[in-house]
C-alpha cells in the first residue's frame, strides 16, 4: 500500500493543527500529497523530519485554485523564503521545509491574527 487517506471534519479555525499532523506523518514515512476540506491523502516515502506551514493567504480566494497567477506569485514568494510548495485546496496552501533555520511565513502574530479573523468571519 503506497497511499493512505484520512478523513476529518474540521473547522477553518483548526487548519494550523494540520502542520503537526503532516510533520508526524512525515516522520512515519507518509508525505501529504493532496488535501481537501474533508480528507488528506498521503503517499509512502522515506521517513523525514519536516516542518510544515499551512497558510490561508487573504490575497488568494477559494476560486483561485489550483494555479492562477495570484496563487503562483504567492507560492514563488514562499519558495524564495525557503519553503517548498506541497499542495493546495482553494485558499489553503501547504508548504514544507527541512531546514530548521528557515523563518516562518508569518512573523507578526498580531497581523496574522487580524488576517485570519477576517478570513474566519467570511468562511464560518
Amino acid at each position: 500500500m503506497d497511499r493512505k487517506r484520512t478523513f476529518a471534519l474540521r473547522s477553518t479555525a483548526e487548519y494550523k493543527t494540520l502542520e503537526t499532523e503532516f510533520a508526524e506523518m512525515a516522520a512515519k514515512g507518509w508525505l501529504i500529497d493532496k488535501i481537501n476540506p474533508f480528507s488528506c491523502e498521503y503517499r509512502k516515502a522515506k521517513k523525514r523530519n519536516l516542518r510544515f506551514c499551512v497558510d490561508l493567504p487573504p490575497q488568494i480566494s477559494g476560486l483561485d485554485y489550483p494555479h492562477n497567477e495570484t496563487a503562483n506569485d504567492y507560492r514563488a514568494l514562499c519558495e524564495d523564503a525557503g519553503w517548498a510548495f506541497v499542495c493546495a485546496s482553494g485558499q489553503l496552501q501547504v508548504f514544507s521545509a527541512e531546514d530548521e533555520s528557515i523563518a516562518p511565513l508569518h512573523t507578526d502574530p498580531e497581523l496574522e491574527r487580524r488576517i485570519l479573523t477576517d478570513i474566519f468571519v467570511k468562511r464560518e
